[in-house]
């Protein structure tokens, strides 16, 4: 019985030293500078958010891939800004007529120009999900994207 406790013991042990690492080596990914990186995709958002809407198996496939996100521009209209407390910055991209839209998520609101509702702009950041439609809630969600800053 001992012998077996040891064996037991010892294989918890490996197991939780390899989920420490993966955790680790997960937690510990490069911070990606948006303002240096190429991006991998630049796309208007009426084809960007009627692909993830209308075939998401398939724009899930082409955005997330590789198992990162993507860096990509999207070119739309300004629905919305709103900051926070801490000074972080949402800003709402959606066409009139589409069901869903972008938010975009700045860390700072120096981050963006004199911007209004209804201008076009061109931001760059790094996909983190997107648009859905949710059958449960039968609501459409909108998608995100994180780091952006406005491309001229």
């Amino acid at each position: 019985m001992r012998r077996r406790s040891k064996i037991i013991i010892g294989i918890l042990a490996g197991l939780a030293l390899v989920t420490l690492l993966f955790v680790l080596a997960y937690v510990n990914q490069p911070h990606i500078d948006v303002s240096r990186a190429r991006a991998d995709v630049e796309i208007n958002i009426k084809p960007f958010i009627d692909e993830f809407l209308n075939t998401p198996a398939i724009a899930n496939d082409r955005y997330f891939e590789t198992g990162s996100s993507l860096i990509i521009i999207l070119e739309g209209t300004v629905s919305w800004i709103e900051a926070d407390e801490a000074n972080e910055v949402t800003m709402a991209l959606k066409e009139p007529h589409l069901p869903a839209g972008m938010r975009c998520l700045f860390r700072e609101s120096g981050d963006l120009p004199y911007l209004y509702p209804g201008d076009k702009v061109r931001v760059k950041g790094i996909l983190i999900s997107g648009p859905a439609y949710d059958e449960d809630l039968k609501l459409y969600e909108d998608g995100y994207l994180q780091d952006c800053l406005i491309i001229d």
